[in-house]
């Protein structure tokens, strides 16, 4: 059996999760991430070499959240921070 465990930085900032990571260490689970800079050297070529035709092609699509105006920047933000946006969020400034 796997226990697979999300930790959302909005999320653990506002929360005790890491007051309650003693609880993973108690029970032995085995907690598993990376970090995608970590990997950038090794994957880099590969990136750019597939994916942007894999999105010039269709077959790989993306949502964008955005945001019309410097002015909708604060409204952006908290979007973001509460998890309502939908997609990459952006802010377009005209």
């Amino acid at each position: 059996m796997s226990l697979h465990v999300t930790l959302h930085l909005a999320h653990y900032r506002q929360s005790n999760s890491a007051q309650n990571i003693i609880h993973v260490l108690s029970k032995s689970i085995c907690m598993q991430g990376f970090i995608v800079f970590n990997l950038y050297a090794k994957y880099e070529k590969e990136f750019y070499d597939v994916f942007p035709k894999l999105v010039a092609s269709g077959e790989l699509k993306y949502k964008e959240h955005v945001f019309e105006g410097l002015e909708k920047m604060p409204e952006a933000l908290i979007a973001v921070q509460k998890g309502d946006n939908t997609g990459k969020a952006v802010v377009k400034v005209l």
